[in-house]
């Protein structure tokens, strides 16, 4: 059976080689000096080692003395440290959390969203993931691979709890000699009647997709699509190519593709979704939701449908 360490013990020789002297540690944990010395021969005698060298004018450390004090420092911090750990995780100060995300909330008003946690949770670990599949994301949380996710795509699921957390505009991305670049101002919607559009296909990106049909539907037309492309670099590098327009979030505009100009969609926005598992009562998460509020609180582009997002009550 092996042998079972207490942190008494521990401490125990630490203290004698702090101290130099059995006598010295046992005055100073007030245990009486034959106790101190009988219990430390028990534990070389089971290790098979001595860790300490006595000589008439005290003790010091074996080789073997040096490793096992070096140790047992270590074990003794950690369970120092344990307390202060565990009530900044219940305060939730401290932990990890998990962050999924799509493009265009990382480019847009996740990122500076992400400093702010950064900044005023400094001890939390932050582990951030994107991805281009909306429900890939959903299916992570579900599984508790992810804390949060910040994406595009309305879900609807009993174990899920997802809320409208900012807007932005819906822009559209012109080549730089397009007469419709000659203004920075909203543009109307009857203006991509005559648009050959660069989109993404539905497969990579199904919300993307269909709310350009959404917007062509709106105007009674059908989008003159010349090119697909499966990467917003890819499309915008056809944009600035003069391959024709394409139509996504206003933030892609911090990309800056030379050769792209953009303009805001008069009355078209898009909508970023934080969605948690039902029940994830993390004290770390709602903090993490606190500051993602009062960051949308800054940034959201209110509108009469879409009242201010509140974090959920965990």
């Amino acid at each position: 059976m092996p042998f079972v360490y207490t942190l008494r013990l521990l401490s125990y020789v630490c203290a004698i080689a702090d101290e130099g002297s059995i006598t010295a540690a046992a005055e100073r944990l007030t245990i009486s000096q034959p106790s101190l010395t009988r219990q430390v021969r028990d534990l070389e005698r089971r290790l098979g080692v001595a860790l300490l060298d006595r000589t008439p004018r005290g003790v010091t450390l074996t080789a073997a003395g040096d490793v096992f004090v070096a140790r047992a420092a270590d074990i003794l911090r950690s369970v120092d440290n344990l307390d202060a750990e565990v009530r900044a995780v219940a305060r939730g100060h401290a932990g990890r959390l998990r962050i999924g995300f799509v493009g265009s909330a990382i480019n847009g008003p996740l990122g500076p969203a992400i400093a702010r946690l950064r900044s005023e949770l400094p001890e939390v670990e932050l582990q951030l993931r994107e991805s281009f599949d909306d429900m890939s994301l959903m299916a992570e949380i579900k599984a508790g691979d992810l804390d949060l996710a910040v994406h595009r795509l309305p879900i609807r699921a009993p174990e899920l709890l997802s809320i409208p957390w900012a807007q932005e505009p819906l822009s559209v991305f012109l080549p730089d000699n397009s007469p419709l670049a000659a203004d920075t101002g909203p543009l109307a919607s009857e203006a991509l009647r005559n648009l050959d559009l660069v989109m993404w296909p539905r497969e990579s990106a199904p919300q993307a997709y269909d709310e350009v049909m959404a917007i062509y539907q709106d105007l009674g037309a059908v989008p003159h699509c010349v090119a697909t492309a499966h990467t917003v670099q890819a499309i915008l590098a056809l944009v600035a190519a003069r391959v024709g327009a394409a139509l996504m979030a206003q933030s892609y505009r911090s990309l800056r593709r030379v050769g792209v100009r953009t303009r805001p969609l008069a009355d078209y926005h898009v909508t970023h979704f934080i969605t948690i598992a039902n029940g994830n009562r993390s004290a770390v998460l709602e903090r993490c939701l606190t500051i993602l509020q009062r960051h949308q609180a800054r940034h959201l582009t209110a509108s009469a449908t879409s009242p201010p997002w509140k974090p959920p009550t965990m």
